[in-house]
């Protein structure tokens, strides 16, 4: 159940924040990400934490904690 709701949530995301959570997750580092992307790696990081941000601000409200 969790899997498929980290799933949905990560498909909501916009299209740059999605590709990098994606990308991370099947194990891929910032840099590698960086490099791909065409973005530099602080980027990338900055992607990568609004997209968890994003993600952990949806699970808290549907957890009704926030």
């Amino acid at each position: 159940f969790e899997k498929i709701q980290l799933r949905e949530l990560v498909a909501e995301l916009p299209d740059k924040q999605r590709v990098v959570v994606s990308m991370i997750s099947a194990g891929h580092t910032q840099a590698d990400c960086a490099k791909i992307i065409g973005l530099t790696r602080a980027a990338v990081g900055v992607i990568f934490n609004k997209a968890v941000g994003a993600i952990g601000e949806e699970l808290r409200g549907e957890n009704g904690s926030s």
